[in-house]
């Protein structure tokens, strides 16, 4: 079902594509590369399903209260109407909690049963995309992209159990990762000579069922740079033979980006 969503989802982006006017020829000034560099904070929430069935709903703020490292970043390259986009998100988080519980065996006192344990869970997302512009106005500018998506989660449990004398060390890792190919569309369209607005959306498919993004916001443009702010959402779908059935982050963005 997701595989014939993805065919049907390429096909009306292709069409759409056919629909665009034909990009008008870069300037002089096109023929430098100028880059852009950004550093952002994407207030994501972790939402899914385990391949049993079980939920994962992981707000933002439990995700800063538990953070241990956090890298969000792009680098985009432009040189006329081609482009190259880096980006990357890298989290890891972890937790630690203890409790004891009394079991009752049978007649007489109970047996404390306790439980300490620490999970770390470790995401990385990478995107690599290329892209053209196929559409120019004087005012808006419309680039096809393709490129490679990579998703790479690490989750650990480290505890033990003791009862009465006796401790058993506890140990449990999941690990998966996925690469697929993405194609799709972006798009800034200037609202003034400070204020823009910019879009994203993408899908694409490999080790994953199927990978999508959509993202969208506004920013104000400065002498160094840009902020911006908007809203990601980015969200996988694994066949049945991986630990985590599907996932997604979604959230607000803010970001920095400065041009060299």
């Amino acid at each position: 079902m997701a595989q014939k969503a993805w065919r049907s989802s390429i096909l009306c982006l292709t069409a759409a594509l056919t629909s665009l006017p034909v990009a008008a020829a870069p300037g002089n000034a096109a023929d430098e590369w100028g880059y852009l560099g950004s550093i952002y904070l994407w207030g994501a929430g972790i939402e899914g399903t385990t391949a049993n069935g079980s939920s994962i709903d992981i707000g933002f703020d439990d995700l800063i209260s538990n953070l241990d490292f956090a890298l969000m970043g792009s680098l985009e390259a432009r040189k006329g109407d081609w482009s190259i986009l880096g980006d990357v998100v890298y989290m890891d988080v972890s937790a630690g909690n203890s409790s004891t519980i009394v079991v009752t065996p049978g007649p007489g006192p109970g047996v404390p049963v306790q439980t300490v344990g620490r999970v770390e869970v470790k995401g990385l997302v990478l995107n690599l995309l290329g892209g053209y512009t196929v559409a120019r106005t004087g005012a808006s500018v419309v680039d096809v992209i393709g490129g490679v998506r990579y998703l790479e989660m690490d989750t650990s449990l480290r505890g033990q159990i003791t009862v009465g004398p006796a401790t058993q060390p506890v140990s449990v890792n999941a690990d998966q990762s996925a690469w697929d190919l993405v194609v799709g569309l972006r798009g800034r369209s200037n609202l003034n000579d400070k204020w823009f607005a910019t879009y994203h959306a993408d899908i694409g498919t490999g080790e994953s069922e199927v990978t999508w993004q959509l993202a969208g916001g506004v920013g104000y443009r400065f002498d160094w740079g840009e902020v911006s702010l908007s809203y990601r959402h980015l969200e996988w779908e694994a066949d049945g033979n991986e630990a985590i059935h599907d996932i997604n982050f979604s959230g607000p963005l803010l970001s920095a980006g400065f041009r060299f």
